[in-house]
């Protein structure tokens, strides 16, 4: 049993967490692309790219919006904030779950 959860952490669970923290990042990098004027969102491509990284990265930072300001009104710490957090989650939280504290019950 503990070999199937150790197994569904490393081919599953990080896999997952490690694609969610690159759309973010190329999210962050497009919104920078967008800003200084290397992307044109009037193209139909470019659109529909912001859209769908919009769309799937938006919901995820919604809440740390909520909880974090603006810093100066226009940097958004959002990403960085849920970035961490879920890097938190993938190294040591999911380590101690799976390595540490399963094992004790099985």
């Amino acid at each position: 049993m503990l070999d199937l959860l150790q197994a569904i952490h490393r081919y599953f669970i990080d896999p997952v967490l490690m694609l969610i923290a690159l759309l973010i990042f190329v999210w962050v990098i497009v919104g920078w692309l967008i800003t200084f004027n290397v992307i044109n969102t009037r193209n139909p491509q470019a659109r529909q790219l912001v859209y769908g990284l919009n769309s799937i990265v938006d919901p995820m930072l919604r809440p740390f919006r909520q909880l974090i300001p603006p810093l100066g009104g226009t940097i958004d710490l959002a990403p960085l904030v849920f970035i961490l957090l879920l890097f938190f989650v993938k190294d040591w939280l999911m380590l101690k779950i799976f390595y540490v504290w399963l094992p004790a019950i099985f």
